[in-house]
């Protein structure tokens, strides 16, 4: 499938769209039309993504940023708004901006997949939200801001920064990170009375 954003709407564009039919000898006859696309056909018009570099796919689905909703979504299907069913409404709040990211001010958020370890890393300004797939929940926030350019070589998650690479989980010491030890913690939030938020 391809599927188009738009500010405020996703849809699927039905390309070279095809009928398969299976006469009495059951050798299967394809007919399709001799234009490519068909037309397209809307997911949703109220939810789209604004930032292109906050797109990620991933063989789950797609993930994106809608900063006019200001929410995280997945498609896998169908929309599934994760932020406000995994408690990070008032995070997404407070961080989705109206603008494109570039690389020189960072001024938005951009999104690389971790294969190796089935991470979905939100890069902002001034922190790193990771979604991980296998657990299906936000894990954790990493010291990663600003990290314009993730990819993977040899089973290895490579990040790039200010002319410089480091190998995700390396490093000489625990918690380096571009030759930096960064302060390592675990925050329990821990609610007495679980029918309430």
């Amino acid at each position: 499938n391809i599927v188009a954003f738009q500010n405020k709407g996703i849809s699927t564009v039905l390309f070279n769209s095809r009928v398969q039919i299976t006469p009495s000898d059951n050798i299967p006859i394809e007919i399709a039309n001799s234009g490519k696309v068909d037309g397209y056909r809307y997911i949703s018009d109220k939810v789209g993504c604004f930032n292109k570099y906050s797109i990620c796919e991933s063989p789950n689905g797609i993930y994106f940023i809608d900063d006019y909703n200001k929410s995280l979504y997945a498609f896998n299907g169908e929309l599934n708004n994760i932020s406000d069913y995994k408690g990070f409404h008032s995070f997404m709040r407070n961080n989705c901006k109206l603008s494109i990211w570039n690389p020189t001010d960072f001024n938005n958020v951009v999104t690389y997949r971790d294969p190796i370890n089935s991470e979905i890393m939100f890069i902002y300004n001034d922190k790193c939200l990771v979604y991980n797939e296998t657990l299906g929940e936000f894990s954790s926030f990493y010291s990663y801001d600003k990290v314009p350019f993730v990819f993977t070589l040899n089973d290895n998650v490579i990040l790039a920064k200010d002319g410089k690479l480091h190998i995700k989980n390396g490093g000489d010491t625990y918690g380096e990170f571009f030759g930096k030890t960064e302060d390592s913690y675990v925050e329990y939030i821990v609610n007495d009375n679980p029918t309430y938020d």
